[in-house]
């Protein structure tokens, strides 16, 4: 997770925005699996953090009008995203044991992610 916050700040300073945006860009990505840290930032770093939530977990979907959530999902096919970012996770997790997402795969977050949205 640091190294995307990173790479994405590095990639917002090469083409110039202010680094207060930079920075702004780099919390969202480090913060977004963060529960009770993310949401007490930056509207854009809550919504990002909301927004992982409900993609992976399907937390508060229920907000969604059902013809909006209905709308996206046909524009926006997810296939076989959650089997196959869950085997992203584990791989990552195996990769680096001593990291956040590893901790929470060791917690039984595979268990928790939905089949579908």
């Amino acid at each position: 997770m640091a190294l995307g916050a990173r790479e994405a700040r590095a990639f917002c300073e090469e083409r110039g925005l202010l680094k207060s945006k930079c920075e702004l860009v780099h919390d969202a990505i480090a913060l977004h699996s963060s529960a009770g840290i993310a949401n007490k930032r930056e509207p854009e770093v809550a919504i990002v953090h909301y927004g992982a939530g409900l993609d992976l977990l399907g937390l508060r979907v229920d907000e969604i009008p059902k013809h909006d959530l209905e709308t996206i999902l046909e524009s926006h096919s997810r296939k076989n995203f959650k089997c196959q970012f869950g085997d992203c996770l584990v791989k990552q997790a195996n990769l680096k044991p001593n990291s956040h997402i590893a901790g929470g795969i060791s917690l039984g977050l595979i268990k928790r992610i939905p089949k579908k949205l």
